[in-house]
């Protein structure tokens, strides 16, 4: 059974740190996006939705939330670094990546995971499964392994939690891919089929699926090594 208080529940962090760590089509294929603070960045394709948007976000069983579809209103993706085996390698981060049915600060952190006005906030992690960082056209699948790193980690992991704050348990691994459609210094396009049997008492799974982008937030002081 696999407890997710945030996506690194099993994980473990390393010290603290603060150095820095897709294809586009023709005009008429391109949606123009911004990050936090408005300011333009690189066209991603058409399919990255942003925010309001229509996808599947679904905890079914007991107490289910979300819904197949259900309504985004909020996206935000968290830098963190990695260092493996303390080594700091430029660009070597991983990303949290919130959805929720509620606007989404900046500020927002990695453990952030209740939400404030809103009725749940759904996260996907990624992490790369090399020292080469992610980057457009990465295809990454649950259950494999992520780059080698003291404290093992996994290169995809999702969760939701409600407005109660309750954690979930998960059995087994979560199944299925996730594709990077695009990634810049101010957003990243994920293309998502992810889904987890819950280890609830009723049965249940967590499935998350759709393609949508999400701008990058504040960068973690957190490094995992």
């Amino acid at each position: 059974m696999f407890i997710v208080a945030s996506a690194f529940a099993a994980c473990g962090a390393g010290s603290s740190s603060s150095t820095a760590p897709g294809t586009t089509e023709g005009a008429a294929d391109t949606a123009v996006i911004e990050s936090v603070d408005s300011a333009p960045v690189d066209a991603f394709p058409a399919e990255c939705l942003a925010t309001p948007l229509s996808m599947t976000v679904a905890k079914s069983g007991p107490t289910p939330l979300g819904g197949d579809p259900t309504s985004i209103s909020g996206t935000l993706a968290v830098p963190f670094p990695l260092e493996p085996n303390g080594s700091k390698v430029p660009g070597l981060v991983g990303y949290t990546v919130y959805l929720a049915d509620e606007s989404l600060p900046a500020t927002t952190g990695l453990f952030d995971t209740t939400p404030v006005n809103g009725t749940f906030r759904a996260y996907i992690t990624v992490v790369p499964t090399s020292v080469a960082p992610l980057k457009a056209g990465d295809t990454l699948t649950a259950g494999t392994a992520a780059v080698a790193m003291q404290t093992p980690l996994k290169p995809l992991l999702i969760s939701i939690v409600g407005a109660d704050g309750q954690l979930l348990a998960f059995l087994g691994e979560p199944v299925g891919t996730t594709t990077i459609v695009g990634l810049n210094e101010d957003a990243i396009c994920l293309s998502v089929d992810l889904a987890w049997e819950l280890a609830e008492e009723g049965g249940g799974a967590l499935t998350v699926r759709g393609t949508f982008q999400a701008p990058v937030g504040e960068k973690s002081s957190l490094a995992f090594n």
